[in-house]
């Protein structure tokens, strides 16, 4: 019994609003950190919707996906067809 209060108070302490609040935003920064650095580098060929490129427009995709998403797949519908992707897909098999 004496275990499960101590842990109860412990968690009081460690687990505040405030510390709660700043390691979302830790852990936010972190991950647009880590989707810049581990993203594949696709050749400029491909057709692509957003605003680009670079760790800016990595964050401005990021929250745009939040908004646009819909547009976003139209554009894409209306940039791509079939015969578009023949290229893109002769690139990828003969990566593998």
């Amino acid at each position: 019994m004496a275990i499960g209060v101590a842990t109860e108070l412990l968690l009081e302490e460690l687990l505040t609003p405030t510390r709660i609040i700043a390691l979302s935003i830790v852990f936010t920064i972190a991950s647009f950190i880590i989707e810049f650095t581990w993203q594949p580098r696709y050749p400029k060929s491909i057709p692509r919707v957003g605003y680009g490129d670079g760790l800016v427009n990595t964050v401005k995709n990021w929250f745009g996906y939040v908004v646009y998403y819909n547009d976003w797949v139209k554009e894409g519908y209306e940039k791509v067809n079939l015969t578009s992707l023949i290229p893109i897909l002769h690139f990828y098999r003969n990566q593998s």
